[in-house]
């Protein structure tokens, strides 16, 4: 996310529906007309990959939680944490 290709991909998305087979038809108008590098800006964006690493460690720590035994889950969250550390870590890299 850190080139905004999600929102970009976002943004041409109608563009794509309008016109499957790129023959030129335009079903939905001029659909990337107002196509914004950077729709959320920057503190925007940053709330975005933050709650994208969040979701992601929820995900993982519901499934070390639903698939391992209780004396195999220290290891797993230990592994968990280091990955949502280096997460918030590439976040907030310059």
């Amino acid at each position: 996310m850190a080139r905004n290709r999600l929102f970009t991909s976002l943004q041409l998305l109608p563009g794509l529906l309008g016109d499957p087979f790129g023959m030129g038809w335009d079903l939905f108008g001029e659909a990337g007309r107002g196509l914004d590098p950077n729709p959320l800006g920057t503190t925007g964006r940053l709330v975005a990959q933050a709650l994208v690493v969040l979701a992601g460690g929820l995900v993982g720590a519901w499934v070390v939680s639903r698939r391992t035994g209780a004396g195999q889950k220290t290891p797993s969250l230990v592994a968990l944490g280091v990955l949502l550390t280096a997460g918030a870590f590439a976040i907030t890299a310059p």
